[in-house]
């Protein structure tokens, strides 16, 4: 079966914020309060609070980042509502690839502060990524559906971002909301037509929707703007097999191949279309080319037991190549166990042996 495939651009989070800008923007904290006992408790935790925040910015740019951690605990202890606390917290966080402590701290920071693009930004862009990691169904889709919110917040509080409106999209896509993902798309590219990732998007966005002409004119675009994507020209080609132009496919694979010819994906797709244009032999070269390249791909080893399966279907005196194929499938299954309709043909074809009775 052909899969489609998509490589959606994730933009970096926005860069922190330089620590002279960020201590001054704590200080106003401290301006306007009232008198009295309560006032006097309130003015004593906020001068703690920022203390601890100022020290750990200092630690900061010492690249200290545990003991800057450590203040900003401190910080947000003792002012619970600092949102620049927080936000630093995330990046700390985030640079140590502990990302549900990020998002958490990040969500902190939005709560504190609805009027931060900087913080709504980080927070959707780090419920887009924990989405991709998720393998709950429905959790993946509660961060995507959370990224949305904040994508849109951010939006509003800056309309002219382009990574926030292109990751918007991607959100949409993935959520399988295509006409709200198209919209976004072409809407990223309004406000900055030079980027190639926007037109990979959208390529991809009509691409699901079934509009191969257009997903084609896209992914041309997106290789006009930077021409060494192999992804890019993996999908372009794959649209080409989905309108049954094996030729076209051919071409795309092999200049796929040689932008990236450590990967053996583009050699396991040429393999597929010789398959279907039965060329056998040239099937067999690029399934076991692909496989040279790695060994435990499991869809190289799954297409080529379909190539001698087919080839022994065609001659049954030539069990040596109903053999070979079963052994290739076993080899695609050990590798990936989730292909119940491999194991069903290794059922079906394996030789059956009985037990003579004594």
């Amino acid at each position: 079966m052909l899969v489609r495939e998509l490589w959606p651009v994730f933009p970096k989070t926005k860069t922190m914020v330089p620590a002279a800008w960020l201590v001054a923007a704590v200080l106003p904290l401290l301006v306007g309060l009232t008198v009295g006992c309560a006032a006097k408790k309130q003015k004593q935790l906020e001068v703690e609070a920022v203390d601890h925040y100022v020290k750990a910015k200092l630690l900061l740019d010492a690249d200290n980042l545990d003991l800057a951690l450590v203040e900003l605990m401190k910080a947000v202890e003792a002012y619970p509502t600092l949102a620049t606390a927080h936000a630093s917290i995330g990046d700390i966080y985030r640079k140590k690839n502990d990302y549900p402590k990020a998002v958490h701290a990040y969500e902190r920071a939005v709560q504190a502060n609805r009027y931060s693009f900087r913080n709504h930004y980080n927070c959707a862009f780090l419920h887009q990524m924990l989405a991709g990691t998720v393998k709950a169904v429905e959790a993946t889709r509660t961060h995507l559906l959370r990224a949305v919110q904040l994508y849109l917040r951010a939006i509003q509080l800056n309309g002219d971002d382009y990574d926030t409106t292109l990751n918007l999209s991607v959100c949409h896509y993935r959520l399988g909301q295509y006409d709200q993902a198209e919209q976004q798309c072409k809407r990223a590219l309004e406000l900055d037509d030079k980027p190639a990732d926007a037109y990979t998007n959208l390529g991809a966005i009509y691409d699901r929707q079934g509009k191969y002409y257009s997903a084609i004119s896209m992914y041309r675009q997106s290789l006009e703007r930077n021409s060494n994507q192999p992804a890019v020209m993996m999908n372009l080609a794959a649209v080409y097999v989905r309108q049954g132009k094996l030729a076209s496919a051919i071409r795309d694979y092999e200049i796929a191949s040689k932008m990236d010819p450590l990967s053996p994906s583009p050699l396991e797709r040429l393999g597929y279309c010789y398959y279907f244009m039965q060329q056998f032999d040239k099937a067999t070269e690029y399934y076991e080319a692909a496989i040279a390249v790695d060994s435990d791909f499991a869809a190289a080893r799954r297409g080529l037991g379909v190539v001698f399966m087919t080839q022994y279907l065609l001659d049954k005196k030539n069990t040596e190549l109903r053999d070979r194929a079963l052994a290739e499938w076993e080899a695609s299954l050990e590798i990936n166990p989730d292909q119940p309709d491999l194991a069903r043909l290794i059922e079906k074809y394996a030789p059956k042996f009985t037990v003579p009775q004594l």
